[in-house]
């Protein structure tokens, strides 16, 4: 069976019972010093410690410039392709933010104009403001390091590798899109920060590389309500 990275519960020294929850009451000063070790899943019981591991390889790429980690975070966040070819072939590569977000879509068009050389048009309809750019290349790149559709999109190894500094940010530009902040109300707990995606691999990607960055980032499954925008619904 396979054995699972773990520290049990109940051999931690001060681990008492509570009359109010089925867990014992850990201080974090126990697990100081503590060494894991591989346990069977079935041996496993509720309460243990799983303990993440994530991948300690670094590899910096030169191609991958901070300049094109920007718009890759941007493309992760709210750009999508589109098509008007009777075969189905993509070739506009686009991107939707709200029309306030003025630097934002300055960045990402200067960005794009200056990677791949060709007129990045605009337009604005309502709140919404698009870029798009008429280029193959635009698209075969975007999908080679991202993916396509927005359950699909996932990030190539090579990003995963990345030096931390660089990784950050890919993480700051995809924030600015799908992030934000739940203030503590209470006064006694730090700030959380909330990325959200449609896709699942996605999701463990960026815990992986939150990880690197020395935080451990919990994953849950949220069922959107419904929503429309101008009368459309929104699935």
């Amino acid at each position: 069976e396979h054995p699972v990275y773990a520290i049990r519960r109940r051999d931690l020294a001060g681990a008492r019972r509570q009359r109010h929850t089925i867990y014992r009451r850990v201080w974090p000063h126990a697990l100081d010093g503590i060494k894991p070790a591989y346990v069977p899943a079935r041996d496993l019981e509720v309460g243990d410690f799983l303990v993440y591991r994530y991948p300690t390889i670094e590899q910096d790429r030169e191609e991958l410039t901070p300049e094109v980690l920007r718009l890759l975070g941007y493309y992760l966040s709210e750009g999508y392709f589109s098509s008007n070819d009777p075969k189905g072939e993509y070739g506009t590569l686009a991107f939707a933010f709200h029309k306030n977000e003025q630097a934002l879509i300055e960045d990402v068009a200067r960005i794009l104009q200056r990677l791949f050389g060709k007129r990045v048009s605009q337009r604005t309809r309502n709140n919404a403001t698009e870029l798009y750019i008429c280029s193959r290349r635009a698209v075969r790149f975007m999908e080679y390091y991202c993916g396509h559709y927005a359950r699909e999109k996932k990030l190539h190894p090579h990003l995963l590798t990345l030096p931390v500094e660089k990784q950050t940010v890919l993480l700051d530009t995809y924030f600015r899109g799908d992030g934000n902040t739940h203030r503590d109300q209470r006064g006694n707990r730090a700030d959380t920060v909330v990325l959200s995606t449609a896709s699942r691999k996605l999701a463990f990607q960026l815990q992986m590389i939150v990880a690197r960055l020395g935080y451990f980032a919990k994953v849950r499954d949220r069922v959107p309500a419904p929503s429309r925008i101008e009368g459309r619904a929104i699935r």
